[in-house]
């Protein structure tokens, strides 16, 4: 689980944020350097990860992951050392104030938004939670000096923070999605060219947090795969959470069952993970699985696809919790995937019909 958590904390060292994906693409590159056959980056902000099977005519698997994240975008420059900004992404208003951030500009600054001390509250405003727009982050430059480092436009992310807690849970931010890109990586540096039944394509697709899925539709153009697996974190379960709605951390990767994915080839993952010792949690998800997953099965003439993920405490804070048992247990499947003879030959025969 070391290869994981390494990845992880590489990938969540990265700014990410919507739009922004290709700020730091030379490291993100560099982490597929030996896996992988060819790399691409295209013009919305996506990354292609190739690796090709020696075998003739080997059918073409996507394995998807957004690597965008949520953040923030600088609207205003305000007296005193003050940025006024809006969310990117789902970010929840609670979590917010007194949070630690980076501001991206033509430096990266330092900065902590802002928060008012419970004793100045009064009766009205102690029990109404102030919006995205009315915080600021406190950068402590001068006005004059913002204006020359932070054009407005300019993104922020919360810190870095990965730590490591007990019974291999890690907590930081970025995890959604960046678990199960780091899943993937870590799969794919365990297979060779001659065990892969598929020409793999790994998608680490821009733009998800927002709800555009342009990335996925764009990078599944491109790679022009007969079948998908669609990988995105999932609500772990904790108090007054919904258990049907949730999956529980540390009990392995949930597996869709929804009108959106392929219920032949999910049946046959779900074989694979019996057959294999791995743990392994259904969920119902019946219209709508909240992820790439949804536009993958509409690109070129359809790609059957499946979808799994990981569960993720506290998900859009700056804490985000994962089990590192969780990402091994995905990892391990997306090896068996991959080089799955018999499951490259239903996918052909798919195709055939």
């Amino acid at each position: 689980m070391e290869n994981i958590k390494k990845y992880i904390e590489e990938l969540c060292s990265v700014m990410t944020v919507s739009g922004f994906e290709h700020r730091n693409k030379e490291k993100i590159l560099s982490l597929g350097k030996e896996i992988f056959d060819e790399t691409i980056t295209d013009s919305v902000g996506s990354y292609l990860f190739v690796k090709r099977s020696k075998k003739e005519n080997a059918p073409r698997i996507l394995i998807d992951a957004h690597i965008d994240e949520i953040g923030f975008m600088v609207t205003e420059i305000c007296e005193g050392g003050f940025l006024k900004f809006t969310s990117v992404g789902g970010l929840d208003a609670h979590v917010l104030q007194g949070a630690e951030v980076n501001v991206y500009g033509k430096e990266k600054i330092f900065g902590i938004i802002t928060s008012t001390p419970p004793h100045l509250l009064t009766k009205e405003t102690r029990n109404n939670l102030e919006k995205i727009e009315q915080l600021y982050i406190d950068t402590g430059y001068s006005e004059e000096t913002l204006e020359k480092l932070i054009p407005v436009g300019s993104p922020a992310s919360f810190c870095e923070n990965c730590i490591s807690l007990s019974n291999n849970i890690i907590c930081g931010h970025g995890f959604d999605n960046k678990v199960c890109c780091a899943s993937a990586f870590d799969a794919l540096s365990g297979v060779s060219a001659d065990e892969l039944a598929f020409d793999v394509y790994l998608l680490l697709s821009c733009r998800e947090e927002y709800g555009g899925f342009i990335g996925a539709q764009t990078g599944a153009d491109r790679a022009q795969a007969e079948f998908a697996v669609s990988l995105d974190v999932n609500f772990a379960r904790a108090p007054e959470i919904d258990e049907t709605l949730s999956v529980k951390m540390g009990d392995g990767y949930s597996v869709s069952i929804s009108a959106v994915t392929s219920r032949k080839f999910t049946k046959k993952i779900i074989e694979l993970s019996k057959r294999n010792g791995l743990p392994y949690q259904p969920i119902a998800e019946p219209n709508n699985v909240g992820t790439n997953g949804n536009v993958l099965g509409l690109t070129n003439l359809g790609i059957p696809c499946v979808d799994l993920g990981i569960p993720l405490g506290s998900m859009h804070t700056f804490s985000e919790s994962a089990s590192l048992c969780d990402c091994k247990a995905l990892s391990r499947l997306l090896s068996l995937i991959v080089c799955d003879t018999s499951l490259a030959t239903e996918v052909c025969n798919a195709r055939k019909n």
